[in-house]
């Protein structure tokens, strides 16, 4: 699981904007045994925000929905202890992208969700931004559990300046056309994980 909030400049510009979603991701040692270095990726998907809007009224009235999110994508080397044992503190150095992604669609009803079909998207704005960080964390498990930690990571990351989509900036005229209005700043952020961590080690570990 994980929970964003804004920083700085893009905290003064989007106060709201806090995200909760979810992240997966993997590391590999790049020689065998405790090395004190990794090397991974991770992916995640973190809602800001949705809002729904009426066209028309009575039994012709339908609903846009427009979701927005964001989408940061990371590679990062890891600095950890050689062996494992409750507590093992670590840090990352992390480089990426985070998307932007604000996406409007006609609102499928509770038996249309169930279709075979395509939703239909009337509106969207995607921005990708290159950012960095630091990230510093601590695995908890117990002796006899080795495989198996909790895992809670805080991260920074720096980005520049993005154009992007606030919650409330959407909105559709009497024509039914929907507008984005878009708002620019730096988008540096704070981010909280709180994951389950495995080890799969080799034979020769």
């Amino acid at each position: 699981m994980a929970y964003t909030q804004p920083y700085g400049g893009f905290k003064e510009m989007y106060p709201r904007n806090h995200g909760i979603g979810g992240t997966f991701g993997f590391t590999v040692r790049p020689q065998a045994g405790y090395a004190p270095i990794e090397i991974g990726a991770e992916a995640s998907y973190l809602p800001y925000g949705i809002e729904k809007h009426q066209v028309g009224s009575g039994s012709n009235a339908y609903y846009l929905k427009t979701t927005h999110s964001l989408i940061p994508l990371h590679a990062f080397i890891r600095l950890k202890p050689r062996r494992f044992t409750s507590f093992n503190p670590y840090l990352d150095a992390l480089a990426g992208i985070i998307i932007f992604n604000s996406r409007t669609k006609i609102k499928e009803g509770l038996f249309e969700a169930f279709r075979d079909k395509e939703a239909v998207v009337v509106r969207k704005h995607n921005l990708t931004v290159f950012n960095y960080g630091l990230a510093a964390s601590i695995m908890i498990g117990g002796q006899n559990r080795k495989n198996f930690f909790a895992d809670l990571r805080f991260i920074y990351l720096e980005s520049p300046l993005a154009s992007f989509v606030k919650r409330g900036d959407v909105t559709v005229d009497q024509n039914e056309n929907t507008t984005y209005r878009l708002s620019h700043s730096n988008t540096s952020m704070l981010v909280v994980q709180l994951k389950l961590t495995g080890i799969i080690k080799s034979p020769v570990d």
